[in-house]
């Protein structure tokens, strides 16, 4: 499985706007709680994942890869949701050779995401 590259930026706007784009006049204020949930949300959402990756328990990494997988997704963080996809399959293979060096990615793509989401400008 390739990862992402550490070029791609954070966050993708186009995507954001076009995930969030039919919402209208609302989309900013949409964009803001969304943001608010995801960045307190999450934090539990990698400490789950450290530990399934950890204890190597395949079920608490596949569900938590899932989960941040999506909701990455949403908010224009393609190569957090990509990491997570990658995390998610390996778990769901019961492949966890290097699940720990993979969450550490996710930790780092994650606070990158969650800078350019607080910054980001609609």
């Amino acid at each position: 499985m390739e990862l992402p590259s550490t070029d791609t930026p954070a966050i993708d706007a186009e995507l954001i706007r076009l995930n969030l784009g039919a919402l209208g006049e609302d989309a900013a204020e949409c964009l803001t709680f969304l943001t608010q949930t995801f960045t307190e949300d999450t934090p539990g959402i990698l400490a789950q994942m450290r530990q399934g990756a950890e204890q190597r328990d395949a079920a608490t990494l596949r569900i938590n890869a899932h989960t941040l997988k999506s909701s990455s997704a949403t908010l224009g963080a393609a190569s957090l949701s990509e990491l997570c996809r990658i995390l998610e399959a390996k778990a769901r293979a019961e492949d966890l050779s290097q699940t720990v060096e993979l969450v550490d990615q996710v930790e780092a793509a994650y606070a990158a995401a969650k800078v350019a989401l607080e910054t980001f400008q609609w």
